[in-house]
């Protein structure tokens, strides 16, 4: 859900976790549907700030309640209701590469 970068949490993810997949959303996107089966990580930026990302992840976590979120740039507010919330404090390829290392033990 964060502006379109080459650098971004999928990315990462890939790196250290092949076979990661990804899907990114924005504010045209209709069909919100969080898959089942399988860890589900959602990434979002200035969800604050866009009312469109803020009323999308509460739709993912209404479906999955066990996703972890992260929050890249700076947070704002509680964390959102779920699982697990990781709060990069940046938005630069070391965050999502920290935060990937964090989720995935690497």
């Amino acid at each position: 859900m964060a502006p379109d970068t080459r650098w971004g949490l999928t990315e990462a993810l890939t790196r250290l976790r092949p076979g990661t997949t990804g899907q990114r959303l924005t504010a045209t996107t209709t069909d919100v549907t969080a898959p089942a089966g399988r860890p589900l990580v959602i990434a979002v930026r200035d969800a604050h700030r866009h009312p469109w990302i803020g009323a999308t992840l509460r739709r993912l976590l209404d479906q999955r309640p066990d996703a972890t979120v992260v929050e890249l740039g700076l947070p704002h507010g509680d964390p959102p209701p779920c699982a697990a919330y990781v709060a990069t404090f940046g938005a630069a390829a070391v965050s999502s590469a920290a935060a990937a290392a964090l989720l995935t033990g690497g």
